[in-house]
């Protein structure tokens, strides 16, 4: 957005905006995330993270992504919030959203850009998995602060092993490792589970994913898949029925920024475990 003399100079700029002049195509967006998968109840785990990727509800649940070769999801893509894309020489930003979710227990919603995914990976295989293509394309991106999700697709097995990646860092330095985790067993290998991969001691980011080993097998093929995401914000959510807002105006600034094609969609970890209703709320403008 253009800045003026002032904060106040600013402010007034955004508002205007917003209100659709100086080319600000202000946008609002919903999203409801059921509790349901495919018609049926979906099966969260307490304390743990769980892609809301599948889920029904509006604009639609996504179609989980295919084997290696990795593909590059956009506001195309089924399940993401299918924002416009800002004008020729102007950027999107985000200047505000807002939560309320029917839940047992706390609620912590993650806001994300999903920028390359892959499925097809086996829970039985002990040996190196690779993936091609699996990488951040953004024009104009630094790699800081990209992560590494695992996605489970279909159960994997029972037997708790641990899986470490290879990867790309900020730096684009290659064959980084990642710290083994735990993979596969209760809450770890339950469709729609996600886990968080840390990085290699130092990293800022990750550029793209080459591989991933598993110690042993879990015990079921399953079906798991590898996200690259980029984290835009947090909104936690005390209680059932409770609600978050953010106005990154003048509370929360500065707005996120949005690149064009971004694939938003959302990740949650729940006090309890029996599954959420989410609601949400974006407001977007151009500047």
């Amino acid at each position: 957005m253009a800045i003026g003399t002032s904060a106040a100079d600013a402010f007034n700029d955004a508002c205007t905006k917003l209100s659709g002049g100086n080319s600000g195509a202000p946008e609002v967006k919903h999203r409801i995330i059921d509790d349901r998968v495919a018609g049926a109840l979906d099966v969260t785990v307490s304390g743990k993270l769980h892609s809301a990727a599948y889920n029904n509800g509006i604009p639609g649940e996504m179609t989980a992504p295919g084997a290696s070769p990795a593909v590059n999801p956009t506001n195309a893509t089924n399940g993401s919030l299918k924002q416009t894309d800002a004008a020729g020489g102007l950027t999107k930003w985000l200047t505000g959203a807002a939560f309320t979710a029917q839940c047992a227990g706390g609620l912590d919603v993650v806001l994300y850009d999903r920028l390359a995914h892959v499925g097809g990976l086996d829970g039985t295989s002990a040996g190196t998995q690779s993936v091609s293509s699996l990488a951040d394309t953004r024009t104009g991106s630094d790699y800081i602060n990209n992560e590494i999700l695992i996605e489970i697709i279909a159960l994997i097995g029972a037997t708790g092993r641990t899986i470490t990646f290879t990867y790309t860092n900020e730096n684009s330095t290659g064959g980084r490792v990642t710290p083994a985790i735990i993979f596969g067993g209760t809450g770890f290998r339950e469709a729609g589970a996600m886990i968080a991969v840390p990085l290699q001691a130092g990293d800022l980011g990750v550029k793209s994913v080459e591989s991933c080993i598993i110690s042993a097998s879990t015990g079921t093929v399953g079906n798991f898949g590898i996200v690259l995401a980029s984290t835009i914000d947090v909104y936690p959510i005390a209680l059932s029925g409770g609600s978050v807002a953010k106005n990154y105006l003048n509370e929360w600034g500065p707005p996120p920024k949005i690149f064009p094609g971004a694939c938003l969609m959302n990740y949650y970890s729940i006090a309890g475990a029996v599954p959420p209703r989410i609601l949400s709320h974006y407001a977007f403008v151009d500047g």
